[in-house]
């Protein structure tokens, strides 16, 4: 009975991972006496300068290598983690969530990885009743009729686009 129901959750939780995670990418972050990698592609496999994470990205086909946030003048850290020092690995198919945690033990056990994770799906909360304002002075704000977000309002924010 215990092996059913511990079966039951595995597979809740699975089933549940796949909508708030990519299925096809992980993110992992280098200690700060690691270089910046240097990223190249042979054979549609991404390479680095670091033969130990180039073994990883062969044995599990990662595509694209690249880092997680594209601007350079930042410097924000939190203790051991440096934005600038996560990488997003992209692999050339989806991966199972046993397979994903498999893969994300591998990137860790690596010394010079401080931390590697799925990367979460942000989803916008949609509303189920249109829109109405609480603002009394609304529909006097000339802004919201010349970038025309009624509509996007209206609609509750499905396909919403600001013209």
């Amino acid at each position: 009975m215990i092996r059913l129901l511990l079966f039951i959750f595995l597979f809740y939780i699975s089933g549940q991972t796949a909508e708030d995670y990519f299925q096809d990418r992980i993110l992992f972050c280098l200690n700060d006496s690691q270089d910046t990698l240097n990223i190249s592609y042979k054979d549609n496999i991404a390479h680095t300068n670091n033969e130990y994470l180039n073994h990883l990205l062969s044995e599990f086909g990662i595509v694209h290598l690249s880092r997680w946030l594209k601007i350079n003048n930042y410097d924000l850290a939190d203790e051991e983690i440096n934005l600038r020092n996560i990488y997003r690995a992209i692999f050339n198919t989806d991966q199972s969530y046993e397979d994903l945690v498999d893969i994300i033990s591998k990137f860790r056990a690596l010394d010079i990885i401080v931390d590697a994770q799925l990367e979460e799906k942000y989803h916008l909360a949609s509303q189920t009743n249109p829109y109405y304002s609480n603002d009394t002075y609304y529909n006097d704000q000339w802004i919201i009729n010349k970038i025309m977000i009624t509509p996007c309002i209206d609609d509750t924010y499905k396909d919403c686009r600001v013209r």
